[in-house]
């Protein structure tokens, strides 16, 4: 368990920022401080032939994500052909498309070699009745760009542990 309940000296609040939005902790302490039986964690995804899986889709030049509940922000994704890559930037009323490229604290851009959007359920989190939380368990819609395709198909999940399984309408298993 790495929450903050059982590892409180590995995080900290950032006093400039309103909570619950200001406690932060640095992932290479915790991996450093995890008992050595524990082992990696599984992987998110299954990987494979990512070119196998990209014949099965359709060419596209990129995907749009829109966030319901009143906003008005969405993050877009641009395939690069030169670097391989899907270029991410974050569009709202203040910054458009050509102004909005999400870039990392180095000032590079964000561009993931794969993409992998999942349509999940969200519940009040109990938490923080404020927050929404997702709900990762069971299966739903997915969509895969690789290789500057879509694969479009389903994902399932049944314990938090697990990996994520990916399949395409055929049924077929989508390897990143």
């Amino acid at each position: 368990d790495s929450s903050h309940d059982a590892r409180k000296e590995h995080y900290w609040r950032d006093r400039s920022r309103r909570g619950p939005h200001n406690l932060f902790t640095d992932t290479t302490d915790l991996i450093d401080s995890a008992p050595p039986e524990m082992g990696p964690p599984l992987p998110l995804f299954r990987y494979g032939d990512s070119a196998a899986v990209a014949a099965r889709g359709q060419a596209t030049p990129g995907a749009w994500v829109g966030f319901s509940g009143g906003s008005t922000v969405s993050a877009e994704y641009a395939w690069d052909s030169r670097s391989r890559s899907w270029r991410r930037f974050q569009v709202d009323r203040l910054h458009p498309l050509d102004e909005s490229a999400h870039v990392d604290s180095n000032g590079l851009q964000i561009a993931p070699t794969n993409l992998v959007i999942l349509e999940v359920d969200y519940r009040r989190s109990p938490a923080d009745s404020r927050s929404p939380e997702a709900v990762s368990l069971g299966s739903g819609r997915a969509q895969v760009f690789v290789e500057g395709r879509l694969v479009a198909g389903t994902w399932n999940r049944e314990r938090h542990s697990d990996t994520w399984g990916l399949r395409d309408e055929a049924g077929k298993p989508i390897l990143l």
